[in-house]
């Protein structure tokens, strides 16, 4: 019986709206620790999590 193998990558963005400054360092850090909790229960690696 032959094997399958996959792999997906997906590159997700999204912003405040008009890109407004409404993202405080406390919370972007919160933010930062949830993503990553999230996508380790899931059992997903996170490549890159940053914001400008």
């Amino acid at each position: 019986m032959g094997k399958v193998f996959y792999k997906l990558f997906y590159h997700v963005v999204w912003t405040t709206y008009r890109r407004e400054e409404l993202i405080s360092e406390k919370i972007e850090q919160y933010l930062y620790t949830f993503l990553l909790n999230k996508a380790k229960r899931f059992h997903c690696e996170i490549h890159g999590c940053n914001g400008t």
